[in-house]
This record gives C-alpha cells, sequence and structure tokens, in this order.
C-alpha cells in the first residue's frame, strides 16, 4: 500500500480535527468571508402565498419597536442603529390564538394578527415612492437594518391589512413615523436609570412600571432573545386615526424572563458589515 496519498490525508484530517478543537473553545478566529456568509442578503418577500381578501374585523395595533442593541450581535446588520428603531405597526385582533382570514388561505401570525391582505394598487410602486419622499425619517427611525426589501416586507404583511383605515400606504407610513417620533423608549428607560449595560441586569417589572409610570402611560409587551436580552418593546395603539397609546392586552404575551440584559449599541457585535455580500441564511429583520 502507497504512503504517498494515504500520509498528506492522515494529516489534513488531524489538522482539521485541530480546527475544530479551536472553534469550539473560542481560540481560533473567524474570517470577516466566513462571518459574513453567516448573512443573507436576498430580498424579503412577507407573502410568499400571495393576499387574501380585506379583513377588517382586527381591533388594534401592536406598534414594534427593536432595539439593536441585541438585534445585530450575530453581525448581519448592514447600519448601525441609533436608538430603539420602528420593526413595525401590525393590525391585531381582539382575543388570543390564531385564526385564518375570512376567506383564502392566508394564516395570520402567532400572536394573531391578519396578514397579506387585498390592496388596489402596486405595492412595489408604492413602496419605492415612499423609500424617496420619506428617505431621511426612514434612515433615521425605520432604517433597514438586515435584508432588502424590508418596508415591501412590512407593509405586504401588515401594513395592507390596515388600508381598511388608512387612505393610501404614504398615509401608513406618515403615521407609523409618527408614533416613532413621539415614543422615544430610550430616554423613557433612562429617566428610570435602565440604560444599556453588558454588565447589568434589569426585572421585568421595573422596564414595565418605567413605561407605565411616564408619561406613555400604559402597559407595554417585552421581547427579549432566546439569551435573556432585551430585544423588542411593543405598544398598543387604538385602532382609529388618533392612533392612542392603550394598555396592551394580557394575552399579548412577554417572552423576556423575570431578570434580563439590556446591551449597549455594538457591545457584542462582531463588525458591522458594509458589503451586500452576503448568501447563507441567518435571524431575518
Amino acid at each position: 500500500v502507497s504512503t504517498q496519498s494515504t500520509g498528506p490525508k492522515i494529516m489534513m484530517r488531524v489538522l482539521l480535527r485541530y480546527l475544530c478543537v479551536l472553534a469550539i473553545l473560542g481560540l481560533g478566529t473567524v474570517s470577516p468571508k466566513l462571518e459574513a456568509d453567516r448573512c443573507i442578503n436576498s430580498r424579503m418577500n412577507g407573502c410568499p402565498d400571495g393576499f387574501g381578501p380585506v379583513d377588517n374585523s382586527w381591533a388594534f395595533f401592536v406598534f414594534a419597536q427593536t432595539w439593536g442593541g441585541s438585534f445585530c450581535q450575530d453581525g448581519c446588520c448592514t447600519v448601525k442603529p441609533i436608538g430603539f428603531t420602528i420593526h413595525g405597526l401590525w393590525p391585531n385582533y381582539a382575543g388570543s390564538g390564531r385564526r385564518q382570514n375570512p376567506v383564502g388561505s392566508n394564516i395570520v401570525n402567532n400572536d394573531g394578527s391578519p396578514s397579506c391582505c387585498q390592496v388596489n394598487f402596486n405595492i412595489k410602486a408604492a413602496i419605492s415612492k415612499i423609500e424617496r419622499d420619506f428617505k431621511s425619517d426612514l434612515a433615521s427611525y425605520w432604517p433597514v437594518l438586515k435584508r432588502p426589501g424590508f418596508y415591501d416586507y412590512e407593509f405586504s404583511k401588515h401594513g395592507s391589512c390596515a388600508m381598511t383605515l388608512f387612505k393610501t400606504p404614504e398615509d401608513y407610513f406618515r403615521a407609523t413615523l409618527g408614533l416613532r417620533k413621539k415614543v422615544d423608549l430610550l430616554k423613557i428607560l433612562a429617566a428610570k436609570g435602565i440604560v444599556p449595560d453588558k454588565s447589568t441586569t434589569y426585572t421585568y417589572s421595573s422596564v414595565i412600571a418605567a413605561i407605565k409610570q411616564s408619561s406613555l402611560g400604559v402597559k407595554p409587551v417585552l421581547s427579549c432573545t432566546d439569551d435573556n436580552q432585551l430585544s423588542e418593546i411593543r405598544l398598543c395603539v387604538s385602532k382609529d386615526l388618533s392612533l392612542s397609546l392603550i394598555d396592551c392586552p394580557p394575552y399579548l404575551s412577554s417572552s423576556c424572563p423575570n431578570q434580563f440584559s439590556f446591551p449597549p449599541l455594538g457591545s457584542s457585535q462582531t463588525q458591522i458589515n458594509t458589503k451586500a455580500t452576503f448568501s447563507k441564511p441567518r435571524i431575518n429583520r
């Protein structure tokens, strides 16, 4: 048996095992290329199964704001957010559980939101105009943190079902941006001593109380990552053009434990990616 071919193979196996051990122990470094490959840049599609009928049976909105300190820790964000940024404004049914649109096959989200309602205009054309007309406000308050097509995704999936209240998609985006301008969660939390800090944990009750006792005066819903970091704060909003803040009902449950962290922006992130060269799946925005 020749050793000329088996020798290099054995050495390669040993080298690969050594590299795996280093990776497991956290002693090795990950190249920017491998880091980038963990992300994706394919355009988001909020309604892959198409659109269903108009549904006006929802009862209120959920206004969700994302915290980039936790959301961007995977290194897949293409911009660095400043403060809490808009995730979306979602029509929501009264009561818990899942249900279907009155006719058709489009299933609503787990939290009871209607999705993908038929509209009488071209969504892509409308979003293109909105991206031009609201460019500055979108960059400040509603940036695309990861995948392209985010505004199209949010409007197609959620905003389309709010067209029973708003006359145009511009009205929907204007109203959503207006809410964010009025609601500075970072400032509200800081007033109660709750600030992003990598070595501090906060209690669920203290964050809820900070918002409830502020000028907002309402009870929010908190969302945390699997490793107990604050990732999102959701406020509930009335189903009328006043868009008044209201207490979120108890069936909108929090995913945060009794204690969790509030990581600073960029505290544990890998380097923010500036080139859209990603290819493999990662967390969606």
